[in-house]
């Protein structure tokens, strides 16, 4: 029998920028922040963006996390498509304007058009989202 994973965006602040928040997907057996789950990230800064290795993390450990959202399910028979979707997903480098929080969203959309059970999310939703939870 198949089970579904949760795909989840999971935010927390950035410690050497204050204000700023940083997003990952996570890919989680259950929607809860105690529960360890893959992170598919990105790291560094404007010219050194790159995608980080995925590791298995525990959200709700981490001193600077903020909080997560559903955003779609992700059937174990697909893990492995959908890790090379994200793992692929383009990485901007020398663009003041592009930060993880737009890898997400890309990442998301090349999930959705993959044919994976994607929630339609804007930038906009889950920043309104994330403000709700303050």
């Amino acid at each position: 029998m198949s089970s579904n994973k949760v795909l989840v965006v999971a935010q927390y602040g950035h410690p050497k920028l204050p204000g700023s928040k940083h997003w990952a997907l996570l890919i989680m057996n259950i929607n809860d922040k105690m529960t360890p789950g893959t992170a598919y990230e990105i790291t560094g800064s404007t010219t050194t963006y790159t995608l980080k290795t995925p590791e298995v993390v525990t959200p709700g450990k981490a001193s600077s996390f903020m909080g997560m959202i559903p955003v779609g399910t992700i059937p174990e028979i697909q893990l492995k498509y959908a890790d090379t979707i994200l793992r692929n997903t383009a990485v901007r480098t020398g663009d003041k304007t592009w930060h993880c929080q737009h890898w997400v969203m890309d990442a998301l959309d090349n999930l959705k058009r993959a044919g994976l059970p994607i929630s339609t999310v804007t930038h906009e939703s889950l920043l309104a989202q994330f403000g709700a939870m303050m």
